[in-house]
């Protein structure tokens, strides 16, 4: 089971510390927000409260002329007709309308509220007997709907009395969509919480990673110094102690011996300034230094360096196979870094392969340009290593010669010359490396 570093988890931990402290934010930031417009709505009878007038005297007419009339009271209960005329007459409705509407409009919440101001509790004195309405618990609406009394909040109440009646008048607040008016009335505290908690995540994602890039990195180097050390030091021991065996013992080994041993002097040598040239050259690409380019016809340019490979090659039983089909199209290139690539290309091929060496070059000209591939029947890639193949100091096992800069070259190579490499491999059959290049026209 993989470690978890600690800074990975101190990373991880202070996120969720800082979610559940957005969330309390947010939370607190809501419950304001909720008490702000309980606040709002339970006020408003203090702006409503001296424009409850009651009517007094028309209601006492209105009751005396019922009474005149033996019409006041039906089978025990009040009238209906009577209380239909004093829903209507005992109190100023469009007054109290327009003023609770002022209120909310004032604040901006007149289209999210509504509110009803009710009848109830309604009781008749007359020669010391109490009547009620035919539904002792019936409500009359005033102002908007009754169905309010079940699910809005009772912010007002006034208790009305004259010479025959008594009756409380009830006013309902209620906002159907508290929930996502607050949500919107806070939309900003959101919307800063969120970019402050992304901002702050995304700059400790980013510190982990670097921080892990940096301790890859950091394991690279040493493992590269310790590679460099290392094949630094085979060729130059090798050198020193073959010119020591022919400075001391010269006379004594032979023309034929001295020629061997000059002959892995110079083998050495090359080694050793093959990766010194690769170190200068990771140097060179990365300062993205200006290419001397030219103008060539590709597959000649192939033929020619092919030709040249085959001879130079220290392999004698490398073959080439080739089918270049692309004719006379041309490209802009630099001949010096581009042949470098074709060269680390090849070495590989020759390198990673345990039989004879076969390497199959083709081309063709496509819509994208000029194609060329280049196959070889080695031991293959790891498909896990695909990914990073043409990453800076790769290499895929303890074992593997060179530094890892070889396709790092490569890809920064073709890429200065606005192409595209592509890898296809499988482990045990082969690799084949797909470069796409621009036309020169």
């Amino acid at each position: 089971m993989k470690k978890v570093s600690l800074p990975a988890l101190l990373s991880v931990l202070a996120i969720f510390i800082l979610a559940i402290a957005q969330f309390f934010i947010i939370r607190y930031a809501y419950q304001l927000k909720y008490s702000e417009l309980e606040f709002i709505y339970k006020n408003v009878y203090e702006y409503a409260k001296p424009f409850f007038e009651v009517q007094w005297d028309s209601t006492d007419e209105l009751t005396q002329s019922y009474l005149d009339n033996q019409s006041l009271i039906q089978e025990g209960r009040i009238n209906r007709t009577y209380l239909s005329e004093l829903q209507r007459s005992f109190i100023n409705q469009e007054f109290i309308s327009s003023k609770v509407s002022e209120y909310f409009q004032k604040r901006g919440l007149l289209d999210e509220v509504e509110f009803s101001l009710v009848m109830r509790n309604i009781s008749l004195e007359i020669n010391g007997e109490s009547y009620f309405p035919p539904d002792q618990q019936q409500v009359l609406a005033i102002l908007g709907a009754t169905g309010l009394t079940e699910r809005g909040n009772l912010v007002y109440r006034h208790i009305a009395n004259s010479e025959y009646i008594t009756v409380d008048f009830d006013l309902f607040i209620y906002f159907p969509n508290r929930t996502s008016l607050l949500i919107r009335e806070m939309k900003w505290v959101i919307i800063l919480s969120v970019i402050t908690f992304t901002l702050i995540s995304y700059v400790a994602v980013s510190n982990l990673i670097n921080w892990q890039k940096q301790k890859q990195l950091s394991a690279i180097k040493d493992d590269l110094i310790d590679h460099i050390s290392h094949e630094f030091r085979t060729p130059i021991t090798s050198i020193n102690i073959a010119s020591d065996s022919i400075r001391n013992n010269g006379n004594e080994l032979g023309l034929i011996r001295v020629i061997e041993i000059s002959g892995m002097i110079k083998r050495q040598g090359s080694r050793l300034q093959k990766m010194i040239d690769n170190l200068l050259n990771t140097a060179f690409l990365d300062q993205n230094q200006e290419l001397n380019k030219e103008d060539i016809v590709a597959d000649e340019f192939l033929r020619s360096y092919l030709s040249d490979a085959k001879v130079l090659s220290a392999h004698s039983k490398l073959s080439f196979q080739t089918d270049l089909q692309a004719g006379n199209s041309g490209v802009s290139l630099d001949v010096f870094l581009f042949e470098s690539a074709l060269n680390n290309l090849i070495d590989n091929a020759i390198k990673y392969c345990r039989q004879d060496p076969v390497i199959k070059i083709g081309s063709k000209r496509t819509e994208d340009g000029y194609r060329l591939s280049i196959s070889d029947n080695g031991i293959g890639i790891d498909p896990a290593h695909l990914a990073t193949v043409f990453e800076k100091f790769q290499r895929f096992n303890k074992s593997s010669q060179g530094l890892g800069l070889g396709l790092y070259h490569v890809h920064e190579i073709i890429t200065l010359h606005q192409g595209s490499i592509a890898v296809e491999s499988k482990p045990g059959v082969g690799t084949t490396f797909i470069i796409q290049l621009p036309l020169n026209g």
